[in-house]
């Protein structure tokens, strides 16, 4: 194709752009009118869902996407409208898996149309550093924040007619609210915040050491990472209502972990297993409804082999999920190929509430944990070119698919993931397809290997379609509401320093300052597939855990400093967003009841 075709080519996507631009805008204006004259809280929701992707397609325009990127928007557009209309439509992830495939095959064309491709240093201007303007944005994400449990208990209380759950799903001590079995009371152990003190100050002169490269060895430093990723959980526990035997109220209670509470009533696990759909599935069991049967199985073995004391439960679950700061170590490290960038993202994860208020309990940390993991030794399949890890990657990924239903749409990852790390061209087309077939053959292999332990007493597709028919008092609420208030509530447990970092990250891409990369593509799709789904709603804080590995990465980026060619990060920015981060994680501990 000549530089001629080449031009008529861009013009015609531009002009594709633009009027689709045009249509949408003009349908929002319709929409809009429509609402002012009829006061249908769905025409405003509409209005807005046409305008912003009118404003998509805009920026698709200024930027000269190609036509791959278009067809991607079409699809996340009628997926949204899909889920919108009929909540749990399994056809809608059709749509979003076409979404996500175009969407990278449109990445891959621009790479290979003007033949590009980027090192992690290669993405930033030449000499970028980090803008202090992004701590205005902090300041403003900080005040969404700490306005939206107001807002959502008195406004959209109106609004909505009463919806019961938008007064219990941010429990505020203050007004003595609780919730899952786990009393709420206002904060007033005020000596107890020395603890948090201590343990960030040991954090900072940690830091030092690391920065100032007074340790080098890696497994010296992950080890430190996980030791203080399991004590800063108690330390956060000692400023919930209860102390510490929170951990032991969240652990046994009937309804949020019903897990543990089931499990240590199983006498026979085999006939458990046998039952679980019938007697357990169906049943008002509270969480085992929704997921298959080894979430609960992983407490058997818990209690089968170690302990069934539910807070001794509760430390071996914190112990077990701080072990996730080697996955982000290890994924952030191989994506930026910058040991100080590594050691932060895993430093920054252990600090957020995601690590320390959510992964001391529940089993949606656990399914982080294999989701990372997953990952993990996929990308050292890809990149030491060994295609054990792959198997290994899938025999994690099947397990995680045993413990919840909703991780399969993580599948897009690992098939993304590959165009972080290798170009395609067309010796390395069959690696593509290699790595991916032995993934999920590990996958396989793993529900097989469960069939034969459990003598084919479990069915997981009767499972699934159960769990299906039995979550629907959680999908059957509004759409228009929590589309993006969960993203909100999400991003809260992530904390505010996270999230602009994150979101800076995309903006900085628009503007040119930092290319996009594969990694953060990938993130912002699935991040997009999930708030268009909104399968769930209310809940997402914890369902959505696994998306931190996809995020903690991708807000590294922003804050890396370009300087000759060389890619650093200054001690002194990772010093005070930790403190903001674990600010951010006090302050929900203080202020909200520690229920899951």
């Amino acid at each position: 194709m000549n530089i001629k075709n080449i031009g008529k080519k861009l013009i015609k996507e531009d002009f594709l752009f633009l009027s689709s631009f045009i249509l949408f805008f003009l349908i929002s204006q319709y929409i809009f009118f429509d609402y002012l004259f009829f006061h249908k809280i769905n025409n405003l929701f509409l209005w807005f869902y046409f305008f912003v992707f009118g404003l998509i397609f805009f920026v698709c325009k200024i930027k000269n996407l190609n036509y791959f990127y278009f067809i991607s928007i079409i699809f996340l557009f009628v997926g949204g409208i899909v889920s919108y209309k009929y909540t749990q439509s399994l056809m809608a992830f059709f749509l979003y898996g076409l979404f996500f495939i175009f969407l990278i095959t449109g990445q891959i064309y621009n790479i290979k149309k003007y033949n590009k491709q980027f090192n992690y240093s290669g993405l930033y201007s030449k000499q970028y550093a980090f803008s202090p303007i992004i701590y205005v944005f902090f300041v403003i994400a900080a005040i969404i924040f700490l306005l939206f449990p107001f807002i959502m208990r008195e406004f959209f209380w109106i609004v909505y007619n009463s919806a019961s759950e938008l007064r219990w799903f941010i429990p505020l001590r203050h007004l003595g609210i609780g919730g899952n079995d786990v009393p709420g009371a206002p904060f007033n152990d005020y000596k107890d915040i020395i603890f948090s003190i201590i343990f960030f100050i040991l954090i900072i002169i940690f830091n030092y050491f690391v920065f100032k490269n007074k340790i080098k060895n890696e497994l010296i430093i992950l080890i430190f990472l996980i030791i203080f990723a399991f004590i800063g959980k108690i330390v956060i526990l000692k400023l919930a209502t209860n102390d510490l035997i929170t951990l032991e109220l969240k652990i046994s209670s009937a309804w949020d972990n019903a897990y543990h509470f089931y499990a240590k009533k199983i006498n026979n696990i085999y006939e458990f297993i046998a039952n679980y759909i019938n007697d357990y599935q169906k049943s008002n069991t509270s969480h085992l409804k929704g997921h298959p049967v080894l979430a609960t199985v992983f407490y058997w073995l818990i209690c089968k082999f170690i302990t069934c004391v539910p807070i001794k439960v509760g430390y071996i679950i914190a112990l077990f999920t701080s072990l996730n700061v080697i996955p982000i170590y290890y994924i952030t490290k191989s994506i930026i190929n910058n040991r100080p960038a590594a050691y932060t993202a895993a430093l920054f994860y252990l600090l957020t509430p995601n690590s320390l208020i959510l992964s001391c309990a529940g089993i949606d940390s656990v399914v982080l944990l294999f989701f990372s993991y997953s990952i993990m030794f996929f990308i050292m399949g890809i990149t030491k070119e060994k295609l054990i890890f792959a198997f290994i990657a899938g025999l994690f990924f099947g397990i995680g698919t045993y413990i919840s239903f909703g991780i399969w749409i993580l599948l897009l990852v690992v098939f993304g993931i590959y165009f972080v790390y290798k170009r395609i061209n067309s010796e390395n087309m069959f690696d593509i397809f290699k790595y991916n077939i032995i993934f999920l053959l590990g996958i396989i292999i793993f529900h097989i290997i469960f069939i034969l332990l459990t003598g084919s007493k479990y069915n997981y597709l009767d499972s699934f379609k159960v769990a299906q028919l039995t979550i629907r008092d959680v999908a059957n609420r509004p759409y228009t509401l929590w589309w993006w208030a969960n993203f909100i509530h999400w991003s809260e447990y992530a904390s505010a320093g996270i999230i602009v970092l994150y979101l800076i990250r995309f903006w900085y891409a628009f503007t040119g300052k930092i290319k996009m990369d594969f990694y953060s593509l990938i993130s912002i799709a699935i991040v997009s597939i999930l708030l268009f789904a909104c399968m769930g709603r209310a809940e997402q804080h914890r369902q959505w855990m696994f998306l931190i590995l996809l995020i903690i990465p991708v807000s590294i980026i922003p804050l890396m400093e370009k300087v000759n060619n060389k890619l650093n990060i200054k001690m002194l920015y990772v010093n005070i967003f930790s403190f903001l981060i674990f600010l951010n994680t006090v302050i929900l501990e203080i202020f909200v009841t520690d229920t899951n």
